[in-house]
């Protein structure tokens, strides 16, 4: 769906347009926080269950793993941030990261939800890595753009308002689809880790 929200409608040259935005490109901007989460509902509800009672970590373990990895994801924001205000092309700022992001994100989620063969270690080692990789750079560097887009497509305050009204109806209709279909996705898919992998197999397919 990313490709809805990275729609060639938004572009820099929005900027200074106080124009009415119109419900087709209002709809393709919130898509894109559909997309966001089918990952970030995905994670927030089902990755600690997944490495606690599928991979059989210790709760603990995966906590600490998030805790530290909060950190870099802190500083991933802000690099974020300044690398989209610094990119110059002809697509604008933001569009490229929401284009070029998308895919590596669907990918790196079936990674998180994948079960690792290796030892108890290795498998922290694993988790820290995908999780990072998931959420500090293919999340960030999808979200932040997205968000970004607000403020290329317009400066008229009641349309940027109309705009993230929308992404937030749409966003919680990708985390409410998240809740409700998971399991039903997990249960389809015979159970077991490699059902969960499929599962956002799927959702990797509906982000782009």
């Amino acid at each position: 769906m990313h490709f809805l929200s990275g729609s060639k409608r938004f572009h820099d040259e929005k900027i200074g347009n106080s124009g009415r935005i119109d419900i087709i490109e209002r709809v393709a901007y919130g898509i894109g926080d559909f997309g966001c989460n089918l990952i970030y509902a995905n994670i927030a509800a089902f990755m600690i269950f997944f490495y606690t009672d599928v991979v059989g970590m210790s709760a603990a373990v995966v906590g600490t793993v998030i805790l530290i990895s909060r950190v870099f994801d802190g500083f991933s924001d802000v690099i974020v941030g300044t690398l989209v205000d610094r990119t110059k092309s002809r697509y604008g700022k933001a569009r490229p990261w929401v284009l070029l992001s998308a895919v590596p994100l669907g990918i790196s989620i079936v990674f998180l939800f994948s079960e690792p063969n290796f030892s108890y270690v290795g498998n922290i080692v694993y988790l820290f890595i995908v999780y990072n990789l998931t959420t500090t750079i293919c999340y960030t560097s999808y979200a932040i753009p997205h968000g970004t887009l607000v403020a290329l497509m317009t400066q008229d305050q009641y349309q940027r308002s109309l705009l993230n009204i929308t992404r937030m109806v749409l966003g919680t209709i990708g985390a409410l689809f998240v809740s409700t279909t998971t399991i039903r996705l997990v249960n389809y898919f015979g159970g077991g880790a490699e059902a969960w992998q499929y599962a956002n197999i799927v959702y990797g397919i509906l982000l782009e």
